[in-house]
């Protein structure tokens, strides 16, 4: 069975991008969101958070000599082992193996981690550009992609929706979508003058405590353009004001 990735794999995927290749797999009777493949992981890591939720309770010993080595040279140490079946599936074409997760409890934006043990056990073929992995099955090559990106309505509106529905919710999803899509808020201009009853942020500061005041961080050229250019868009859709202080209070904060 021959596995490969054409351009018709880059559908609904937008590019340039640099994300990680995040799947969902099932994990002991239960769909496990968030898991990141790495082909440069020898080991299966399941999270601690994330066992918890499966109530197993099923978790072994490790050796005490095993230890994890991370990026910076730090060792960890996991708090046991266990061996769960993990399924792969896009149905009909789905593959079932047996994986040994080490626990660790340490916290992580992703509840488990996919290494080449794994990967080489289901025998996939991962593709980070196309975000996609693929495997052989008994029914012909099975692929997972967690979510799928499709255009609503003009080229910049794009909307996430999971790979996995079967083909007649995503259908009727979409359909859904396409025509409600003028009721989606694509900037900041198509929600002007939202009314404090609806949504309001409020800074939840205790009044007895004094403001501190920072001290003045500077910016690459490339954050210090991307922070002008989010000031701008919300201060010409009217959202904030220009307000002189005698002071310099704090610095702006950058999030991807």
């Amino acid at each position: 069975m021959v596995i490969g990735f054409s351009d018709a794999d880059y559908l609904s995927i937008l590019h340039p991008h640099t994300d990680a290749l995040v799947i969902t797999l099932t994990v002991a009777n239960h769909n496990v969101h968030l898991i990141l493949v790495d082909n440069g992981s020898l080991a299966d890591i399941l999270y601690w958070s994330a066992f918890k939720k499966l109530n197993l309770g099923q978790e072994k010993n490790c050796p005490n000599q095993l230890y994890l080595m991370g990026f910076t040279g730090e060792q960890v140490q996991p708090v046991g082992s266990i061996e769960l079946p993990v399924t792969a599936r896009s149905y009909p074409r789905q593959a079932t193996i047996m994986v040994r997760f080490l626990l660790v409890d340490r916290p992580s934006v992703h509840n488990a981690i996919i290494g080449r043990k794994a990967l080489n056990e289901l025998r996939a073929i991962t593709s980070t550009p196309h975000l996609k992995v693929k495997f052989p099955t008994d029914h012909g090559v099975g692929e997972i992609r967690d979510l799928d990106e499709f255009l609503v309505n003009e080229p910049d509106r794009v909307i996430k929706i999971g790979s996995q529905l079967d083909p007649i919710t995503k259908k009727e999803l979409k359909s859904f979508l396409h025509s409600n899509c003028d009721l989606f808020a694509w900037s900041h201009d198509d929600m002007p003058e939202i009314a404090p009853s609806v949504m309001v942020h409020k800074l939840n500061a205790n009044p007895k405590f004094k403001p501190v005041q920072q001290k003045r961080r500077g910016y690459s050229p490339e954050n210090s353009r991307a922070a002008t250019e989010e000031v701008e868009k919300l201060h010409e859709a009217g959202f904030i004001k220009e307000i002189q202080y005698t002071t310099w209070l704090a610095n702006v904060v950058l999030v991807k």
